[in-house]
């Protein structure tokens, strides 16, 4: 375990070779203090970073090396791994099934390293959702895949400030939504929230709230039975069985809109867009995605690939660095809580006949 004045290792993916992955990656540690708190590994398994020199020749400065082998990291510089002798020509602002692979393989080997505690923890640029399937990861984004990986539930939670969106359903079609909806995977999901916030955000006596599945939280009946039937009995059952704060149901515009979202430490959000349209709109470029359930710390930029803006010099790193230092906040977080729920008499000293008096 690193002491809070070490910079900690962290594993970065490169993401889509032809997104602005590689570009956000070298704007981000253009911030030379980074280096003061993190020593970043990139696998480049398509040389991808070395290729912007040309284009973005500011970019590269005495920071940026190239290495082999992994135990020969050097603090203070972007360490390149895996990069190939004959690197793949990137095609900025294209989405094709290459610039999936490789963001599939470069996934592959930072989760390795980060399995083998060579890292710390995991940042994830983003991949591109369209051909990873034919890629060698047949799930529909990095929280699933991540899940099996680390034999974990995750729970995509949007992070920016004292702002903390879950998500109850991830990455699914809306028709299917309402059918995934069930008592059960409420309170689990909520028990799964409560857990991440006090592990890993330290918040003691969480405050959830609940957002509602339709219009007007349900109005009494008229736009869907869900929030009677399936929420309420949900929320009832966290609070007199699992002893957690939750609130709600809440009809989304309202409860965003009037600013009461302030008043908790998380929220749980029915499905996708109805959590995270409202959260990037109050994040701005300073969100984050972040991983919960899973015995490993991964962050990620709150952003796409965005191939409309690769190789033009526009990509905004501001999320990228932010999902640095919520990756650096929740490594020790996780650190004391581990240490405060340590048994204390575990290794006291024994007596013969019993305690000393």
């Amino acid at each position: 375990m690193k002491e809070r004045n070490q910079a900690l290792n962290v594993a970065i993916s490169v993401g889509d070779i032809h997104g602005v992955g590689p570009e956000i990656i070298l704007s981000a540690f253009q911030e030379s203090q980074l280096f003061k708190w993190f020593t970043p590994l990139v696998y480049d398994p398509a040389g991808a970073l070395p290729q912007l020199k040309s284009s973005f020749p500011e970019l590269f400065q005495d920071f940026v090396c190239e290495i082999g082998p992994q135990d020969l990291i050097r603090p203070k510089k972007i360490n390149l791994l895996d990069v190939p002798e004959i690197p793949i020509p990137l095609k900025p602002g294209i989405r094709n099934p290459e610039g999936a692979k490789f963001a599939v393989d470069s996934l592959r080997l930072a989760v390795s390293a980060v399995k083998n505690k060579q890292c710390d923890f995991l940042l994830t640029c983003p991949l591109d959702k369209t051909y990873i399937s034919n890629s060698g990861m047949p799930f529909p984004g990095h929280t699933e895949f991540l899940g099996i990986e680390f034999n974990g539930s995750p729970q995509m939670i949007m992070v920016s400030g004292q702002l903390r969106v879950g998500l109850l359903t991830g990455h699914m079609a809306l028709e299917k939504v309402v059918g995934s909806i069930h008592v059960d995977s409420i309170v689990e999901s909520l028990r799964q929230l409560n857990e991440t916030l006090k592990k890993d955000f330290q918040v003691v006596r969480p405050k959830i709230a609940v957002l509602s599945l339709n219009p007007h939280a349900g109005d009494n009946g008229k736009f869907g039975n869900q929030e009677a039937d399936i929420i309420r009995p949900a929320l009832n059952a966290c609070v007199d069985s699992h002893r957690i704060l939750a609130f709600g149901p809440f009809a989304s515009d309202g409860f965003f809109g009037s600013g009461a979202f302030r008043e908790y430490d998380g929220v749980l959000s029915m499905y996708h867009d109805q959590g995270l349209t409202a959260f990037k709109a109050l994040a701005g470029f300073e969100g984050v995605n972040y991983t919960g359930g899973l015995s490993v710390i991964r962050t990620s930029p709150d952003h796409g690939p965005a191939f409309d803006l690769a190789g033009k010099g526009l990509a905004d790193p501001t999320s990228f660095r932010e999902a640095l230092f919520v990756g650096r906040e929740t490594y020790f977080n996780r650190a004391l809580s581990s240490e405060l729920l340590k048994n204390p008499l575990v290794n006291a000293p024994r007596t013969h006949g019993g305690f000393d008096h």
